[in-house]
């Protein structure tokens, strides 16, 4: 049940920070960049989960799906990237890296 809660509670906020993105921080350039508050959370959410959860990479198929509907890029384009690097951090945090307080 907790772990129904925190995926759909995961994928509710991947919805909401594509349309606040697409809607909002798209329009207001920061040093000429355009924020991408998108990546830094499912990125976030791929550091802090467990190795063998699957959280992140279903937000993040997820989410690039929903950057590239509300984009003028090809479909997929983003969830391609945003799976790729999901899926690296996931390779170094199994092979390399062992944290004790995850």
């Amino acid at each position: 049940m907790k772990l129904t809660r925190i995926f759909i509670g995961g994928i509710l906020a991947v919805a909401l920070f594509a349309i606040f993105q697409a809607s909002f921080l798209a329009h207001i350039p920061l040093w000429g960049m355009v924020p991408n508050i998108l990546v830094v959370f499912i990125l976030g959410i791929a550091l802090r989960e467990n190795v063998s959860s699957s959280n992140s990479i279903v937000c993040a198929l997820f989410g690039g799906l929903l950057l590239d509907i509300f984009s003028e890029r090809p479909l997929g384009i983003a969830a391609l990237i945003l799976l790729i690097a999901v899926l690296f951090i996931k390779i170094i945090r199994q092979r390399y890296v062992r944290l004790s307080f995850f």
